[in-house]
């Protein structure tokens, strides 16, 4: 079972290279993102790299665009 994997969290991981994914269960892919993620210029970088996904992703910009088409459907179907 895989927890993360084809999920949208894993593209936008894939997409920001904010952080690191691992398969559910496997300790090698766990100690290798642990150790990647112990040099302090990679955190730094994840860091970084995961504001920008917020703001792409989920800042007000695109939450406003979302929101506006569901009151529009929803004042369209009353």
């Amino acid at each position: 079972q895989e927890l993360v994997r084809n999920t949208n969290i894993d593209k936008i991981v894939d997409r920001y290279n904010n952080g690191v994914v691992v398969s559910y269960g496997n300790t090698q892919e766990l100690e290798n993102a642990l150790l990647h993620l112990s040099d302090p210029v990679k955190r730094k970088a994840a860091g970084i790299n995961s504001r920008r996904a917020y703001d792409e992703e989920y800042g007000w910009n695109k939450m406003k665009d979302k929101l506006t088409a569901i009151y529009k459907e929803v004042i369209s179907i009353s």
